[in-house]
């Protein structure tokens, strides 16, 4: 019997018996206990919904529009001249602008001269003012018929065309000689069909006529 041969049983049991020892520390060592901590549970969307500040139970006023007041404004004019400088330009490029034109309200103008010169070519040139500055507006898109050319000649002086010692005043006398303009709002109290109309005091009349013989 050669050594080798004899060796081999040997070897044999040597590893059964270390085979054997592993699987008796397996089964000995403890079994890992289940976690009794629990799972995370995602965070849901708050679906709550958005309460609203309108109270359904309100209706909310209507918005009134309050119209603005009458335009006026006066254009101003060289002593004998006809023609728009550079200032009347420039406060008749703001009465385009304005918030009174755009609306289509009708537009006044009236036209002024000093004193020098006679009434009737007073006359006559306030009215070639008026027109002058009612052509400007009509060329910049202004219909002409909202537009009423009035002329007043010396009549109504804004200041006075002499100093106390008799002198002219030249200041005074430039004041006068403008166009005096208006974009007028319409009466409020027009289109007011629930108001009565006025009915003529018969009483009144006859002491009217009674007076007037006196």
């Amino acid at each position: 019997m050669t050594r080798t041969a004899w060796l081999l049983p040997s070897v044999a049991i040597m590893l059964a018996i270390t085979g054997c020892k592993k699987e008796e520390d397996n089964s000995s060592a403890p079994e890992a206990e289940p976690s009794t901590k629990p799972a995370a549970v995602p965070e849901e969307a708050d679906e709550t919904p958005t309460t609203s500040i309108i109270r359904p139970d309100i209706t909310p006023e209507p918005m009134i529009d309050i119209p603005p007041p009458s335009l006026e404004t006066t254009i101003g004019f060289p002593a004998g001249g006809n023609d728009l400088d550079d200032n009347a330009l420039a406060e008749l490029n703001r009465v385009l602008k304005s918030d009174q034109l755009a609306r289509g309200w009708p537009v006044i103008l009236w036209g002024h001269t000093d004193s020098t010169g006679r009434d009737e070519a007073n006359l006559r040139v306030s009215e070639k003012r008026a027109q002058v500055v009612a052509d400007y507006l009509i060329d910049h898109g202004v219909d002409e018929k909202r537009i009423s050319v009035i002329p007043m000649g010396e009549q109504r002086q804004a200041e006075p065309n002499a100093k106390l010692d008799g002198t002219p005043d030249e200041a005074g006398r430039a004041a006068n000689r403008r166009v005096e303009l208006k974009v007028e709002a319409p009466d409020q109290d027009e289109g007011d069909t629930g108001s009565e109309a006025k009915v003529p005091d018969k009483n009144a009349e006859e002491n009217t006529d009674s007076d007037s013989g006196a």
